[in-house]
């Protein structure tokens, strides 16, 4: 695919910042997928995308993601997906990641509300505080992955290229709007978690 050689290096230096580069014949756009895996644990994966004329390449840091449904939808040919050109494609993958961030913010939102609970029950753990520090970390984590593809995702919008077509991009807009919203939850929630030790103390 002739990938000049600093995206080579972009992609597989991990703790890459979420961006966006705009070359003459293809884009490159790395973003961050954040899950939590079967034992609960917060996993923050690297992924790059480049988007050509008629085609889209990924390459992702390890096994295991958001795309299951996805790669329902393409090998099923369900949607629109199939039919629509390479520039839908990029968007539906981001897409997932964006809709994915909404699960672990609903996790995360759940283990807010547990550890209030203990403390207005006054059913306090001995190791409260410890899992109060462990949230704060994990809220940061998910805030340094998450709160930077919002800047991407507002450049890749107001991008002139003829790789992304009109129609996709009244998309992106939508996606735009959730990432937003992404994000003003991230804030909420980690002021939240620094009231947790307050309401402690």
């Amino acid at each position: 695919y002739n990938l000049h050689p600093l995206i080579q290096e972009d992609i597989v230096t991990t703790n890459q910042r979420p961006k966006i580069d705009e070359y003459e014949d293809y884009l490159f756009i790395v973003f961050k997928m954040v899950f939590y895996n079967d034992d609960g644990d917060l996993i923050i994966e690297h992924v790059s995308m480049v988007l050509g004329n008629d085609y889209v390449t990924t390459f992702q840091e390890a096994d295991g993601d958001v795309f299951d449904e996805l790669r329902d939808r393409l090998a099923n040919a369900k949607g629109r997906i199939r039919n629509a050109g390479a520039d839908y494609l990029m968007f539906a993958i981001l897409d997932a990641v964006v809709d994915n961030y909404f699960s672990v913010i609903e996790t995360l939102s759940a283990k807010i509300e547990f550890l209030e609970d203990q403390l207005f029950d006054d059913k306090v753990q001995e190791d409260i505080t410890e899992d109060i520090q462990h949230l704060k970390k994990e809220i940061l984590r998910i805030r340094r992955a998450i709160t930077p593809l919002r800047e991407v995702i507002n450049r890749l919008e107001k991008t002139e290229t003829h790789l992304i077509d009109e129609r996709t991009n009244n998309y992106i807009r939508d996606l735009y709007d959730h990432i937003i919203q992404v994000s003003e939850n991230v804030e909420i929630y980690r002021e939240m978690i620094w009231g947790l030790m307050d309401m402690y103390m």
